[in-house]
């Protein structure tokens, strides 16, 4: 059709169309050989016609050689029939995973964790099946082959030949579950380049992309950071916007968990675009979620809460599977969380716990303690924080992230508790966990470092507070982590119950300005203002210091009335230390303004019983949650 202008056969009924198909085409204008090539495509007999669609191409190919120069028209259909077979070899059904490599992973996981052996074969059984159902779907076939290439990644890493690595393999094969291929609808990416060097290039990273997920599935990436960088780089030489989307995704992930977060935003920022652009839907979706994670791992809030929208549209757009749709509902909450919306927090969580399983369901019940202790409510916190333990050392070895952050979080309940000899136990078997899988200098050791100083400062064991400060705040700083304006926050508080106040302010002034970048007028931004008036009236400067209660008290004001019971005692203090502090100039009294807000959706109840007055703690704390 696109070489004579009109359809090989016609008809104006179903009648005519099949008695004109009983006669040879019209010869096609072009060269001769070209003509018979289509000939035989339109062949009735399928025996007559190509065997194949890479016969054909190389019969075009041969022709192309062998006249040149062609007419562009008969380039434009050669290239035409060309691009329908790179499609089909793209869209080939996928080998099922090889029996002898599971044989070798049966062999050395019943040796180190029998009880891992029945989740391979459960894994290879979920496989085969979702192979039937997916039939032919183009981004079903191709994610299932995706899926194949990773177990094959995971079974081939030297990690698996450990104790620890082979218990890890269990949380490996949950995070990758063939299941989800299923979910797959829409897929118009741009098909692959028709360039023979650059599909060779997009090939090859597809390759080299399941060993890189099998490290993050693993737990650790900080080995495989060179391997995705050289990945990403060459992806960009292909040209092919979904294969530069998909490398990049993946690289996000490594930077993030290596503390890396400059680079983590970089790299999800451009995935997100390079999809668009691919016209890659479920990696448009897939980026989104990376940035989220991303922009509440460096606390840029205001625009974790804009992306979270987007993100969902992107998800409702190509019916992503639902555990990106989870993993997306636990963001939100923790967005939030850190914005001291703790009852919204707690709604969304709620609301997200029904569709979660395993390790989702650990991590809804961590952010849900998580928020109970934020919100004054220890014993809920403690209910929740315990069952998450509990579920994650079912599911998980010894040594792992999961662990460390529910460790945490129930060191920080005895913390409030005044148990500080169990706080700072819980808190030193996190460290040697993240230590040993994270690095020392990395995020959640600096939160962990963060917390201890906490205990220390709770005992007024001041320098040990300040040097784990200091350690917290190196590391946080090493990253751009988001949370480091709580460790400012908490040097200030150690340098003033030191007697410097110079100093404190000079941390309280850092506090300030990460907290605008950040939580914007949250509970520790509220709290700030307090302890800077407290450091101002020390050194006899009443007006400033007068000035930071009247905002203090202006803030808890204005704040939601479902979360203000959390801050009430902040505005007790304040007024106290205003009724004490002399005027010695007439301060103009400070007026804030509400900040324009969307309107909240519909709350669901939250299932936390009568809330305590919150505990005053002596610094300030994050949800210490992993995005």
């Amino acid at each position: 059709e696109a070489l004579a202008a009109r359809r090989p056969f016609t008809g104006a009924t179903l009648a005519e169309l099949a008695a004109a198909m009983t006669k040879p085409p019209a010869p096609a204008p072009g060269p001769t050989w070209l003509a018979a090539a289509i000939r035989r495509c339109l062949g009735r007999d399928p025996a007559a016609r190509f065997a194949s669609c890479a016969a054909l191409a190389d019969t075009l190919a041969h022709g192309l050689v062998r006249r040149r120069p062609v007419a562009i028209v008969v380039g434009i259909v050669a290239a035409a029939v060309v691009a329908s077979a790179a499609t089909y070899l793209a869209t080939r059904a996928p080998a099922a995973p090889r029996p002898e490599l599971l044989v070798i992973a049966r062999t050395e996981v019943a040796t180190l964790v029998p009880d891992l052996v029945a989740s391979v074969d459960r894994w290879t059984a979920s496989w085969n099946g979702a192979r039937v159902e997916a039939g032919v779907r183009p981004i079903a076939v191709a994610c299932l082959a995706a899926r194949a290439d990773e177990l094959h990644a995971l079974l081939s890493n030297p990690r698996v030949a450990s104790l620890e690595g082979a218990a890890r393999l269990g949380d490996a094969l949950d995070a990758l579950p063939p299941s989800e291929c299923l979910a797959l609808t829409v897929d118009d990416r741009d098909p692959v380049p028709l360039d023979p060097d650059r599909a060779a290039t997009v090939a090859r990273v597809a390759r080299g992309l399941p060993a890189i997920r099998a490290a993050l599935a693993l737990g650790d990436a900080r080995d495989v950071a060179p391997a995705i960088d050289a990945l990403v780089a060459a992806a960009r030489t292909s040209g092919h916007a979904p294969t530069v989307a998909e490398a990049s995704i993946v690289a996000a992930e490594v930077a993030r968990t290596t503390s890396r977060l400059p680079d983590a935003r970089r790299l999800a920022d451009a995935a997100f675009v390079d999809a668009l652009r691919g016209h890659a839907g479920q990696l448009v979706a897939e980026a989104a979620v990376e940035r989220v994670t991303v922009a509440g791992e460096l606390r840029e809030l205001a625009l974790a809460e804009e992306l979270v929208d987007i993100a969902s549209a992107a998800i409702d757009a190509v019916h992503a599977p639902p555990r990106l749709a989870l993993q997306l509902s636990r963001q939100s909450a923790l967005v939030a969380y850190n914005l001291g919306a703790y009852a919204k927090a707690t709604a969304i969580l709620v609301a997200a716990r029904p569709t979660a399983t395993g390790a989702e369901l650990s991590a809804i019940d961590s952010a849900l303690g998580s928020t109970a202790r934020a919100a004054g409510d220890l014993d809920e916190a403690q209910r929740r924080l315990t069952d998450a333990l509990a579920l994650d050392e079912k599911l998980h070895p010894a040594m792992h992230p999961d662990l460390a952050r529910d460790l945490h979080n129930l060191a920080g309940v005895a913390r409030l508790r005044g148990e500080l000899d169990r706080a700072l136990e819980l808190y030193r078997q996190a460290l040697v966990i993240e230590v040993a899988l994270r690095g020392a200098r990395s995020i959640e050791v600096g939160l962990t470092h963060n917390s201890i100083g906490l205990v220390a400062l709770a005992r007024g064991d001041l320098p040990t507070a300040r040097t784990e400060l200091l350690a917290a705040r190196d590391s946080l700083a090493l990253a751009h982590h988001g949370d480091l304006s709580f460790v400012e926050h908490n040097l200030g508080i150690a340098s003033a119950a030191l007697g410097d106040h110079e100093a404190a302010l000079a941390h309280y002034a850092a506090a300030a300005a990460l907290y605008a970048q950040t939580i914007g007028d949250a509970p520790p931004a509220i709290r700030l203002n307090l302890d800077r008036a407290r450091s101002h009236r020390a050194l006899h400067q009443l007006e400033p210091a007068r000035t930071d209660l009247d905002r203090a008290i202006a803030l808890v004001a204005q704040t939601a009335e479902a979360d203000r019971a959390n801050v009430a005692w902040i505005a007790e203090d304040s007024r106290a230390l205003l009724a004490t502090t002399p005027v010695h100039v007439v301060a103009r009294p400070i007026v804030v303004e509400p900040v324009p807000s969307r309107p909240a959706p519909a709350q669901v109840r939250a299932p936390i019983s009568p809330v305590p007055s919150p505990r005053r703690d002596v610094g300030v704390y994050g949800s210490s949650q992993t995005w």
